[in-house]
């Protein structure tokens, strides 16, 4: 590498960490998004694998208002797939339609089955998530004999359930930012095992962003712009009083109208191009 580095940073190769932050800084920038380039330590995974391992039965269940889909990905991604598969039934989502549409997708991105319960709304500004999260997982444990769970959410109204519940084993999925200090307390005394889903590297879930973004623009293309071009030029003609063959219009709509095509300006602007390119 044509790259003469100071002296005194030591072995820039020490880590990926290490070697990319130097390489922002080189070129006078910064890289912030340190998960890209690490995953979380053995003491992390562990923790995970020997909950499994105890469990019989284990269900993930997901409190899709406090929890970040991309960052659940990349947590399950960055496990041994064998272990997961062996133990988990099923992932349950309990999702609301003002929560992030990625959640619809995260089936195509794991083998392990998917439960979706879209949770409608009585009142515009309440929701019921969070009970009818309490109550499918109380349903799991007596009546589907689960008898652990792997808790998505940062939410601490949830400290209800875990400890209304000790038959039941928990593991508890946070977000560093999200979760405070008190109900880490609180899991810490009662041997409640948790763990930050930031500290999984989220290199390897871009795939999943990529079709969630996709999938968007997908829609609203559909709600934008949907026409039949057939349509449009019978209606040309008849505004035109042009007198066209039925060959004639064939050699027109081949030459001009089924050839066309999208242009993009740099600032985003979209324009329709017909006739051949």
């Amino acid at each position: 590498m044509n790259w003469s580095a100071p002296a005194s940073v030591g072995n820039i190769l020490f880590n990926d960490k290490k070697f990319v932050r130097l390489l922002y800084e080189h070129h006078e920038d910064y890289f912030t998004d340190m998960s890209k380039v690490t995953d979380a330590g053995l003491i992390a995974k562990n923790g995970i694998y020997d909950f499994l391992e105890r469990s019989n039965r284990t269900a993930i269940v997901v409190d899709c208002e406090n929890a970040d889909p991309y960052k659940l990905y990349a947590t399950l991604n960055n496990l041994d797939q064998a272990a997961l598969l062996g133990k988990i039934g099923k992932i349950i989502l309990y999702d609301d339609v003002h929560t992030t549409t990625a959640w619809s997708i995260l089936e195509k991105f794991t083998q392990i089955p998917i439960e979706h319960n879209m949770i409608e709304r009585i009142k515009e500004n309440k929701s019921l998530v969070d009970i009818r999260l309490t109550t499918g997982t109380c349903r799991e444990f007596f009546q589907n004999d689960t008898d652990s769970f792997i808790l998505a959410s940062s939410d601490s109204d949830y400290w209800g359930l875990i400890s209304a519940m000790p038959e039941a084993h928990f593991l508890v999925l946070v977000e560093s930012d999200k979760c405070g200090p008190d109900i880490k307390r609180a899991m810490i005394d009662a041997g409640i095992t948790y763990c930050y889903m930031d500290d999984f590297c989220t290199g390897n879930s871009d795939e999943i962003r990529i079709q969630a973004v996709l999938n968007e623009v997908r829609k609203s293309l559909d709600e934008a712009v949907h026409f039949n071009i057939q349509e449009l030029f019978q209606e040309a003609i008849r505004r035109t009083r042009a007198e066209l063959t039925t060959g004639e219009q064939a050699q027109f709509y081949n030459r001009y109208l089924k050839p066309m095509r999208l242009n993009v300006d740099k600032d985003g602007n979209v324009e329709v191009l017909l006739g051949p390119l």
